[in-house]
C-alpha cells in the first residue's frame, strides 16, 4: 500500500481496511482471547499512538521502514532457531504494545511487535489468532480519528478504502476457513513466514 498510495495515505488506509477486517473477527473469536494479555497489549498501544502521529507528522518514514524490517528478519531467524520466552511477561507485553502502537500511527504496521512477542511466548494457536485480532481492531479504532486529526489523511485515501475493505473482508472470510486446517507447527511456520513477506515489504517500500 505504501508504494501504491504513498507511506501517509497508506497509514489510514491500513488503519481504515484493518480496523474492518479485525473488528469481526474479534467478535467472532472473543471467547478465545487472553484477557490479561490483551490488557497489557492495549495499556502500552494507548501510550505509543499519540507519539506514532508525531512522528509521522514529523519525520520521513523511510528509515523507520528500515528499521522495522531489519529488527523483524533477525526476531524471525531467533525465534526459528527456537528461542521462547519464559510464561511471566507482562512487561515485555507492555514494551510490545507501546511499540506496536507507535509503528500503527507513524507506518501502519502495528503487527510485528506483537506477533513476535507472543510467538515467543508459545501463545496456543487460536488464542494467539483471537487476541491479536482484538489488539488490532482496539488500536484500529484509536488510531484513525489520531491520523485523520493529525492533518496528513487525503481524500485518495477514503477512494481507496472503498477497494480496500472488500478485499480484505474477502480475504478475511478466506482465511477463517483455512485456519481450522492449520496444525500448530504449519501455523507457526506460516507466522513467521509471513513476518519475512511483512519486513521485505517493508523494505521495498522504503527503499523504492
Amino acid at each position: 500500500m505504501s508504494i501504491m498510495v504513498g507511506p501517509k495515505d497508506a497509514v489510514a488506509l491500513a488503519m481504515v481496511a484493518g480496523a474492518t477486517a479485525s473488528g469481526f473477527m474479534a467478535i467472532r473469536l472473543r471467547r478465545l482471547a487472553s484477557r490479561p494479555t490483551l490488557g497489557r497489549l492495549l495499556a502500552g498501544a494507548v501510550l505509543g499512538m499519540p507519539i506514532g502521529v508525531v512522528v509521522l507528522r514529523g519525520l520521513p518514514e523511510e528509515p523507520l521502514q528500515i528499521v522495522l524490517a531489519v529488527v523483524v528478519l533477525a526476531m524471525v531467524v531467533v525465534l526459528a532457531a527456537g528461542f521462547r520466552f519464559g510464561t511471566d511477561r507482562p512487561g515485555t507485553e507492555v514494551v510490545a504494545g507501546f511499540t506496536s502502537g507507535v509503528l500503527n500511527t507513524s507506518i501502519g504496521t502495528a503487527g510485528p511487535p506483537v506477533v513476535l512477542t507472543l510467538q515467543a511466548g508459545a501463545m496456543p494457536q487460536h488464542t494467539f489468532r483471537a487476541t491479536t485480532v482484538a489488539f488490532f481492531a482496539c488500536c484500529n479504532l484509536v488510531g484513525v480519528p489520531l491520523v485523520v486529526a493529525s492533518g496528513v489523511v487525503t481524500a485518495s485515501t477514503w477512494k481507496a478504502s472503498i477497494v480496500a475493505v472488500p478485499c480484505v473482508l474477502a480475504g478475511n472470510a478466506l482465511g477463517a476457513r483455512l485456519a481450522p486446517k492449520v496444525g500448530p507447527e504449519r501455523f507457526r511456520s506460516l507466522v513467521l513466514g509471513l513476518l519475512v513477506v511483512a519486513a521485505v515489504g517493508a523494505l521495498i517500500a522504503a527503499l523504492t
